[in-house]
């Protein structure tokens, strides 16, 4: 739809378009969360029988949880910038949210967990 708008050039359609995808993607974000906040203890409970994994869970869906958030408004970039064509800025973003954030973000929110529980 972005892309449409671009097209046509209509910025004041373009920008409508962002802030009704912006909007559904947050209401159903805070779905998510509010359910993994809520359910923590449980949601191990849906892929295994193994207590171990239940607590293991619920420890990570309270991080989970907003980081959910997070990644929906990553999202909406990711399709405005598809939207307008821009490869180039994708990719530098990718990489960037890969090897700067996403690999260093796994030392700082290091869990230690054996194998054997899985």
């Amino acid at each position: 739809r972005v892309a449409h708008h671009v097209v046509a050039g209509d910025v004041a359609g373009m920008r409508r378009s962002v802030r009704l995808a912006s909007r559904i993607m947050f209401s159903w974000s805070l779905v998510v969360v509010i359910a993994f906040l809520l359910l923590q203890d449980r949601i191990g409970m849906v892929v295994s029988a193994n207590e171990e994994v239940w607590r293991l869970s619920g420890q990570l869906a309270f991080l989970l949880g907003p980081i959910y958030s997070v990644m929906t408004v990553f999202y909406v970039a990711l399709a405005v910038l598809e939207g307008i064509a821009r490869p180039s800025i994708i990719m530098v973003a990718f990489i960037f949210g890969c090897y700067f954030v996403g690999l260093p973000s796994t030392y700082y929110f290091g869990f230690e967990v054996s194998a054997q529980p899985f």
